[in-house]
């Protein structure tokens, strides 16, 4: 069984789909809880919580042996696409089934608004008319009084004879032509001998010496060279492998490589793929990652001994050898701490 939510475009932003493949039934009433790997803690009600809640789908379908569980923003909004998540499913009349729950594109309700934005960067801008301009018309000066005329038993008196004011008129263009002519002379001469810099003189030219028999010629550069290509991390790395496709014993072997501090959640996904594709070595592998007794690096995977248990015994169903052994130890590990640890207990209890 193996699982994985995407985002359901025929409902919008916040919605949806996990899809369930190979799954057993045609249960028309299930329920189902989500576990994140980090902390162990369940989904609940807007939050997550320490015990375990039941969430009911939107809706459900059955597409051959696929089943459809239909969510909305409540389940949608609270995953996270850098952490890992198991799924477990409960039908009506039967025990809960789980598996990893792979996060695919999602669409967030949160990042879905905005039309206000669009409305006021699309309303009108409203501009008031200008007021009219109006110029009063220039005053116009009174008209002088006519002169008295002079008394006549005087004489007139000799007034100096005054220039025409038609020729001072005719003298104003003249000089306004002359001041023309005074500017461009003044700028061609600034544009010749300020504006335009002195020419540099020639460079002397300088003779390289002769190459020596002895040196050798330099090294060109490589030209269009490819650039390094980007490196992913391993959680990023394991996702796109799995979404493009990779067989188990490729997965099994890349998680081998991925296990260290750094790597772990990326080698869990590829080995959990592996083992729902019935590997042997992918189940020994990922039951290690549930081990509390196993002393390998395990990332954000929280221990679980229950799930150790059923996926060593599959993997010794399978003809792994080093499973025997892994199950002694998990045994060991339970009696010591039965005592303290419920978990321990609860495994003893139901051993086979």
């Amino acid at each position: 069984m193996h699982a994985q939510l995407r985002h359901d475009p025929a409902r919008g932003a916040g919605h949806g789909v996990i899809e369930i493949r190979t799954f057993e039934g045609r249960e028309t009433d299930i329920l189902f809880s989500l576990r994140r790997a980090s902390d162990g803690k369940y989904l609940g009600s807007g939050d997550w919580l320490e015990a375990e809640q039941r969430l009911a789908p939107d809706m459900l379908q059955y597409q051959g042996e696929v089943l459809r569980l239909l969510i909305g923003p409540a389940v949608v909004d609270m995953m996270d696409a850098l952490n890992t998540f198991a799924i477990t499913i409960y039908p009506a009349d039967g025990e809960g089934r789980r598996c990893g729950l792979d996060i695919g594109d999602l669409v967030y309700s949160k990042l879905a608004g905005g039309q206000g934005i669009v409305q006021t960067a699309n309303a009108p801008l409203s501009m008031s008319p200008m007021p009219e301009m109006r110029f009063d018309p220039a005053p116009q000066p009174e008209p002088e009084p006519a002169p008295s005329p002079p008394p006549a038993a005087e004489p007139e008196p000799q007034l100096p004879e005054l220039k025409d004011p038609v020729e001072r008129k005719n003298k104003t263009p003249l000089i306004l032509l002359l001041l023309v002519l005074a500017c461009a002379a003044g700028g061609a001469y600034w544009w010749k001998f300020v504006q335009t810099p002195e020419s540099a003189p020639p460079a002397a030219k300088v003779t390289a010496p002769a190459p020596s028999a002895a040196s050798e010629p330099p090294t060109p550069a490589p030209r269009d060279a490819p650039a390094p290509a980007k490196v992913l991390p391993p959680l990023q790395r394991a996702r796109e492998l799995l979404r493009t496709g990779i067989t188990p014993e490729q997965a099994v072997a890349l998680a081998k490589d991925m296990r260290t501090s750094e790597g772990a959640d990326g080698a869990f996904l590829l080995l959990e793929d592996a083992a729902q594709k019935g590997s042997p070595e992918g189940m020994l592998g990922l039951a290690r990652f549930y081990d509390p007794a196993d002393a390998e690096p395990k990332g954000s995977i929280r221990p679980d001994p229950a799930q150790a248990y059923d996926w060593y015994s599959k993997a010794k169903d399978k003809g792994q050898g080093a499973a025997d052994d892994k199950l002694k130890a998990l045994r060991a590990w339970a009696e010591t701490e039965k005592d303290r640890e419920p978990q321990a207990k609860n495994l003893l209890d139901s051993w086979k």
